[in-house]
């Protein structure tokens, strides 16, 4: 009888002991996504604060110029500065939008076929920044996922118009999609032929509004948190390697069904 119970209260205790190191492991998570999204917030407010602020400058020079200066060249000269700096902000705001709803939008799933989408991606793309010649894109024979295809759009989306911003002005721009099977997953590759980054850098690549390039190329720095969120709705993975001058390859796995 003692044993029974000894070996009840054991389980007991057992129990707790799991149960807190459950707990423990939820409030770091809990914890670690609160800092995030402290740092996202701070610098959303940081970069809105820098365009709105310009925003107000120009229209206050333009104001200056035209009521009290009588200079109208001025005031033609801040009027594109000012639509610009507006532009940016809007297209920061759609970005925010969209990663919002790809961590927020029911997941659906169904057959999906990656090699015609991403064809179908990479037409969109060049159709959308006028490309006269678009990179060559080779996709090789990709098995078929069970996803959402709204959320696989997003991914594919934001991976290639990336490798075509990049390789903009080589005459022999080509983007490679290719993908493997590796256990109960599929690991799949976009690489391109452009100007590459600092492979030491790559983690914050996937950090809302962190543009490694600088202003150099457009852009609010959102696009590849997307793709991460979208990839780990699915429960896949996402991570990047490049050198630089020697062009960028981005991996993203997907669950086989």
């Amino acid at each position: 009888m003692d044993s029974v119970i000894f070996e009840r209260e054991f389980q007991a205790t057992e129990l707790d002991v799991q149960f807190e190191r459950a707990l423990a492991r939820r409030t770091e998570m809990l914890q670690e996504r609160v800092q995030c999204l402290e740092r996202f917030c701070a610098q959303v407010a940081h970069d809105l604060r820098d365009v709105l602020g310009g925003i107000a400058g120009l229209a206050e020079v333009t104001h200056v110029a035209l009521r009290e200066q009588h200079d109208d060249a001025s005031a033609l000269r801040a009027l594109p500065l000012i639509a610009q700096q507006a532009h940016r902000s809007a297209q920061m705001l759609r970005g925010l939008l969209r990663l919002a709803q790809t961590r927020e939008a029911p997941l659906r799933s169904e057959p999906v076929d990656l090699g015609v989408l991403a064809e179908t991606v990479a037409q969109e793309v060049a159709l959308c920044q006028g490309l006269l010649r678009p990179p060559v894109l080779c996709v090789q024979p990709l098995p078929p996922v069970t996803a959402d295809p709204d959320l696989l759009h997003a991914v594919l989306h934001n991976l290639i118009n990336n490798a075509v911003k990049f390789t903009r002005g080589r005459d022999d721009a080509c983007i490679h999609i290719d993908g493997i099977a590796d256990g109960g997953e599929l690991i799949i590759c976009v690489r391109d032929n452009g100007v590459g980054f600092d492979r030491a850098r790559a983690d914050r690549l996937f950090q809302p509004l962190v543009r490694l390039h600088g202003r150099r190329y457009e852009g609010c720095g959102i696009g590849l948190s997307i793709v991460r969120s979208a990839v780990e709705r699915h429960g896949g993975r996402v991570w990047a390697d490049a050198s630089p001058g020697e062009g960028a390859r981005f991996y993203f796995t997907l669950p086989l069904r």
